[in-house]
């Protein structure tokens, strides 16, 4: 069986939020089928772009992999209308 592969991230990256974190948001995205492929450069800043393609379940993918690489300082979120305003009722 082949090894599941998570790539970790160089020195120069600067990692946020604990190993147990980690650790939750890295196996709760491989347990979901999926890996990453792939280094990262060592670069002390960078960005990573989100955004779903078929439907909003790609963005979750995608946050659960930049959670468990522990990049998260700095995430700015910007939501469709259509989800923020989804089966809220009119009265809240």
């Amino acid at each position: 069986m082949a090894q599941i592969r998570f790539p970790q991230l160089p020195p120069h990256v600067p990692a946020r939020g604990s190993k147990l974190s980690r650790t939750f948001f890295r196996q709760l995205f491989l347990a979901q089928g999926w890996r990453l492929e792939g280094e990262f450069p060592d670069l002390p800043k960078a960005v990573a772009i989100i955004s779903p393609h078929t439907s909003n379940i790609d963005a979750w993918l995608g946050f659960n992999a930049l959670l468990g690489l522990g990049i998260w300082n700095g995430l700015v979120w910007f939501l469709s209308s259509e989800i923020v305003h989804k089966d809220i009722p009119d009265r809240l």
